[in-house]
């Protein structure tokens, strides 16, 4: 395994090195376990057919912002650790496999041999303790996709041990919790095969099977575009059937939209001025709230509510 060291200067030339690699932050993807990326939605960017999906949504942004505020606790935290960070977009890539990483940083530490990298993730408390604390034994359990973004970061760079730095986020305080991932060479004996796998079928214009409860928006990115044409589909299994049922499902969405434009008004006009009231049955609520227009012009909406009464023979 050679691995070349690229120094990205700006964040398009970082995009460009990233492109034609499957890098470690999403590797999980091809051995099912990636809570959002799948092989087919990879293999759309990978071949071209749809856009990179690196846009800084708010998770994203809340993850760059808060880095340096994790390796600053890290240093506090542990003293005896050395700690390097920022790295500066650091690419490792084995272009041979085709398998890059940009590790988040470095560190060397006394209870453990050689220099290891360690990865920054934020998280909000309660989905911590949530979907990372296993319930019978209370211990933290580090998501799968994870790890191997851990394992290929420090297989790449060649660390004897890696780590996981994650910032607990709520209201109160920040909290941070350091997690040690062995390093499974299984793990990168296996997601190897699977690259090498899965650029062929890039290479070929072979699509990877779809997930079709997770890569709806990815296959119909791969097909916007149309031509004209007329394609006869009678042979193609199920899908005059499914065809049917998107009509009727169509039509079905129609109507309870129509009947609940209709319903709405009546219900508010009941309601008046009250930002509550109740029935035999129901307790509604339209509470006013304000939102700045497109002009910055405030603009008021009221959002109904209406849940059911635990005793019908109660006022509230």
């Amino acid at each position: 395994m050679t691995v070349e060291i690229l120094y990205p200067q700006t964040h398009e030339e970082w995009l460009a090195l990233r492109r034609p690699a499957v890098t470690a932050s999403v590797a999980g993807c091809l051995l099912g376990v990636h809570p959002w990326d799948t092989p087919f939605s990879l293999w759309a960017i990978k071949s071209g057919r749809a856009a990179d999906s690196d846009i800084d949504n708010a998770v994203l942004r809340r993850g760059r912002l808060l880095e340096p505020v994790i390796f600053q606790m890290l240093r506090e935290d542990r003293p005896d650790w050395t700690v390097e960070y920022p790295l500066g977009n650091r690419f490792f890539l084995d272009r041979e496999a085709r398998i890059g990483a940009t590790p988040d940083s470095f560190a060397t530490r006394p209870d453990v041999f050689g220099q290891g990298t360690v990865q920054g993730k934020t998280i909000a408390r309660s989905d911590f303790e949530g979907k990372w604390i296993d319930a019978e034994t209370g211990e933290v359990v580090l998501p799968l996709w994870i790890a191997i973004q851990a394992i290929v970061e420090a297989t790449l760079t060649g660390c004897t041990w890696a780590a996981v730095a994650v910032l607990i986020i709520d209201q109160r305080r920040l909290d941070l919790e350091v997690i040690d991932v062995p390093l499974n060479t299984r793990v990168m004996h296996r997601l190897r095969r699977e690259v090498r796998e899965f650029w062929r079928m890039v290479e070929a214009g072979e699509e990877p099977p779809i997930d079709w409860n997770r890569d709806g928006a990815a296959v119909a990115e791969v097909y916007r575009d149309s031509m004209p044409d007329r394609k006869d589909l009678t042979a193609a299994d199920g899908l005059d059937d499914l065809a049917g049922y998107f009509v009727d499902v169509r039509e079905r969405h129609a109507a309870a939209g129509k009947a609940i434009d209709e319903t709405r008004p009546r219900i508010l006009h009941a309601l008046g001025a009250a930002e509550a009231g109740f029935t035999l049955n129901w307790n509604i609520t339209a509470r006013t709230s304000v939102r700045t227009g497109p002009t910055g012009q405030p603009v008021k909406s009221r959002s109904l509510r209406i849940t059911p009464k635990e005793n019908p023979d109660a006022r509230f």
